[in-house]
């Protein structure tokens, strides 16, 4: 009967093998920090690299662990664009109603000048007769 190298030498082969923890499950590994601004996450993805070069995580680990890192920091930055239109939207409705009552203000005060100057106008048949002196001047 013909062994395998491996088999021979003591290791299991085939579905018994013994399965290995990956590095980055070890306990002495660091823990993420919180991702909840880009910053942090840009902060965190050069960890990531400098990890790698360094020996610390295996590519592969953080290869897996790049596209989390990418979706992560598109939600924020979609949640970040969110609150910034809600502020502009809010800012825009305020500006809106305000610049509403200050036109309806003046067009107020337009009326009320008019209805004023309507007032103060006399027709000639409002006139008082000029008198026979008066009547000489002109």
């Amino acid at each position: 009967m013909l062994l395998s190298r491996q088999s021979r030498q003591g290791f299991r082969t085939g579905p018994y093998r013994r399965q290995r923890q990956p590095p980055c499950c070890r306990r002495n590994a660091d823990p993420l920090p919180t991702l909840d601004n880009a910053l942090a996450v840009r902060d965190t993805v050069a960890r990531l690299i400098a990890d790698v070069y360094g020996g610390k995580v295996h590519p592969r680990i953080a290869a897996g662990l790049a596209p989390l890192l990418n979706m992560q920091l598109r939600a924020i930055e979609t949640t970040d664009l969110e609150q910034r239109l809600a502020k502009l939207e809010k800012l825009l409705a305020e500006t809106t109603v305000e610049a509403e009552e200050h036109l309806n203000g003046k067009a107020r005060a337009r009326e009320d000048l008019a209805n004023r100057s309507r007032e103060n106008t006399f027709s000639v048949s409002d006139a008082p007769e000029p008198t026979t002196k008066e009547a000489a001047k002109w």
